[in-house]
């Protein structure tokens, strides 16, 4: 037998174990995801997750660590959402600071829609579990930061309504564009997500900007 030829096999073995690998560890991150919004974090266990995913629970442990460790996967994926960082990463092609808060308003919807279940999950574990509590305090963060930058982007437009600095402004996104006011609105008062995003975003372009009607875009007029 041809010496490459063993490579290859003992190459492509290696590939499938990796591909098998991914693919249960994903099965058990997805099992606890909707487990979790099911039942309560609390109320699932490890055998009910490793049920759903068809793996022994011991692989849960192995795989993941357990439902702390399955915790704090959610809650990376929460915070690292391709959504949050390609919207901050575009804030330069918005020619307005208004069209800046649309796009805010819009990615915010696109995260609540995708992620709500895990915020979900996060706050009501919270009160009563550490690792819980550590998550959600990273999520929350990391929405303060962001809500910091657009909020200095807004500044070095000069569209800043008079006497908002910059750490009002971040606190005005936050406060708007944050999970507990979303939730109040979507699940507590039972507002449909197209008017609850309008109305958020319109009230928060009244709250910071200088001028917040809608402009006129380049051409019209």
């Amino acid at each position: 037998m041809p010496s490459g030829y063993r490579g290859t096999v003992t190459t492509t073995g290696s590939s499938r174990r990796a591909d098998y690998a991914a693919e249960t560890r994903r099965a058990i991150i997805n099992a606890a995801r909707s487990l979790f919004a099911e039942h309560g974090y609390f109320a699932t266990r490890v055998d009910q997750i490793a049920a759903r995913a068809r793996v022994a629970p011991g692989t849960v442990y192995g795989t993941v660590g357990g439902k702390q460790g399955l915790l704090q996967i959610l809650t990376d994926e929460w915070v690292n959402t391709p959504v949050a960082a390609n919207g901050l990463a575009l804030l330069a092609d918005y020619e307005t600071s208004y069209e800046v808060l649309r796009q805010l308003s819009i990615g915010v919807r696109l995260i609540w829609q995708q992620q709500d279940d895990i915020t979900q999950i996060l706050l009501a574990a919270a009160p009563h579990d550490q690792a819980a509590a550590e998550g959600l305090n990273k999520s929350l963060h990391a929405i303060r930061r962001n809500a910091e930058e657009i909020a200095r982007d807004i500044q070095r437009r000069g569209d800043l309504a008079d006497h908002v600095t910059v750490e009002r402004a971040a606190d005005i996104i936050y406060y708007y564009f944050g999970p507990q006011t979303y939730s109040v609105l979507l699940r507590d008062n039972g507002w449909p997500m197209d008017e609850a995003a309008d109305w958020l975003f319109k009230q928060c372009a009244a709250a910071l900007l200088r001028d917040h009607s809608q402009p006129v875009k380049r051409g019209e007029g």
